[in-house]
């Protein structure tokens, strides 16, 4: 259950990006910028507190789906910016 509850997040989280993106005030550079920024502060925090290896697996699992889709929010972006 709590993997379909990650999928569900992930798509709002791109629905929201998308129109942020392209219809909202904020750029795509600053949006990757807060992403990329958050991610890596999760990833840092994560991996200076966490002992045990497979809930640290679980956490970089995580993020590298939120990066993921970043980078599907950013191409889209773009995509719509183009056309």
């Amino acid at each position: 259950m709590e993997r379909y509850f990650h999928r569900i997040y992930l798509v709002v989280l791109y629905i929201i990006g998308v129109l942020l993106t392209t219809y909202g005030g904020m750029g795509i550079i600053k949006f990757s910028l807060i992403v990329i920024g958050i991610l890596a502060f999760i990833a840092i925090v994560g991996s200076l507190t966490e002992n045990d290896q497979s809930k640290l697996d679980t956490i970089f699992w995580k993020i590298r789906s939120l990066l993921q889709v970043a980078l599907a929010i950013l191409i889209t972006a773009l995509l719509f910016k183009l056309f």
